[in-house]
């Protein structure tokens, strides 16, 4: 499964394209350093300045990384809604650790993903 249009239009109003890496405002010392889509990694360093095209393919790049890990942690069907939601959720800086925590917990609770991604 893949993130439709609507999921990718949700993740680019949350996190906005910068083309000059920043240090992590949320961090005591600034780590990770972020890129582009909220590009992250070994490659982002200080001084570093990437072109929108670099910023959108390291995009696609990551979020088809997250894509693959939601879909190896969500042993049940879900509809495009729920998978743009987990995958967002995966995006926006939840730990998978964290993301199979809560899928678990509301999986058990049968139901409690009918409601989930409307």
């Amino acid at each position: 499964m893949k993130t439709s249009t609507c999921g990718v239009q949700v993740l680019h109003y949350f996190e906005t394209c910068r083309l000059t890496a920043y240090p992590d405002p949320g961090s005591k010392d600034g780590k990770p350093w972020t890129i582009g889509w909220g590009h992250t990694g070994p490659d982002v360093y200080p001084g570093l300045i990437w072109t929108r095209e670099q910023a959108d393919a390291a995009f696609v790049a990551d979020l088809g990384r997250f894509e693959r890990d939601v879909m190896q942690l969500v042993k049940v069907p879900v509809n495009q809604g729920h998978f743009d939601a987990l995958v967002t959720c995966a995006t926006l800086a939840c730990l998978c650790a964290s993301l199979k925590a809560i899928w678990l917990i509301a999986s058990a609770k049968q139901g409690a993903t009918k409601s989930a991604g409307r």
